[in-house]
């Protein structure tokens, strides 16, 4: 009786534990606790009963089991849940996609090598890192909801303006000119703010947050905030970095995405505004 009330409050502590992390029914947690309230009324306060240390009774520390537990638990969730692998695309999808990327990358390069920067003394350009991850989407899965206008839109205008927004509490050695968005004298450098290193953890957990929140995920927009963090042009173009170039690729790539895969008649984008 004692060996199986201590294995009962065992069971107790490890479901509070488990229910605490979120991974056990409050149902569940609860028939345990009743359990062995109901064997503990019929055998008396026979817990205060231990044994020695050296004993071969003697159970594991309450914590240790409850570690065991949860980490088994986490460990059979990362084996998978037996989902069905995506499948491979056909050739001739394979062909138009490549097709379709390769226009508009093209496009969008000639345009930034020949217009933004020449136009704008090299202070702006119109084509991020995250563009390749914006073609993935549109061109290998137009229907998801991920890549549709307004998540990819308003998931690049507000990633620019978190990122524009970390970067003004951010100490920086940025030479903060006139026009830059910072409003100071020519040479200045700001020296408090967080650390670099933080700010690049900072704007990507916010942008990312605040999509999901608003109902326009988007991967690439993820992107999009930490390199306004990390790129040195990015950086110094402080929130004129939301116009030009986060709202213009991100208005461009949906024109391009439009009229390249409904130019298909097996494709269609976008599937809602």
């Amino acid at each position: 009786a004692l060996a199986r009330t201590r294995a009962l409050r065992n069971m107790v502590v490890t479901a509070q534990y488990t229910f605490a992390a979120g991974l056990l029914e409050p149902e569940r947690a609860e028939s345990v606790v009743k359990a062995t309230d109901s064997i503990s009324g019929r055998g008396g306060d026979l817990g205060s009963q231990k044994n020695a240390p050296n004993s071969p009774n003697h159970s594991p520390p309450l914590a240790t089991s409850a570690m065991r537990s949860y980490v088994l638990k986490v460990w059979k969730k990362c084996k998978g849940a037996g989902g069905v692998p995506m499948p491979r695309d056909n050739w001739e999808k394979t062909a138009y996609t490549f097709a379709y990327v390769f226009v508009t990358l093209v496009a969008f390069s000639a345009f930034d090598e020949y217009a933004v920067r020449p136009g704008t003394d090299g202070a702006h350009t119109i084509l991020l890192g995250s563009m390749g991850a914006l073609c993935t989407l549109m061109y290998s899965a137009p229907a998801s909801p991920l890549t549709q206008p307004r998540n990819v839109l308003f998931g690049h205008v507000v990633a620019a303006v978190v990122g524009a927004a970390v970067n003004a509490i951010t100490a920086d050695d940025v030479h903060d000119d006139e026009g830059s968005g910072g409003g100071g004298t020519p040479g200045a450098t700001r020296s408090f703010g967080m650390p670099r290193w933080m700010a690049k953890a900072v704007a990507p957990a916010v942008a990312i947050a605040a999509l999901g929140r608003m109902g326009i995920t988007h991967p690439p927009a993820g992107a999009v905030s930490i390199i306004a963090v990390s790129d040195r042009t990015m950086i110094e173009l402080g929130f004129r970095a939301v116009y030009l170039p986060a709202f213009a690729m991100a208005a461009l790539s949906i024109a391009f995405a439009a009229v390249l895969n409904n130019s298909n008649s097996k494709r269609q984008y976008p599937m809602v505004w």
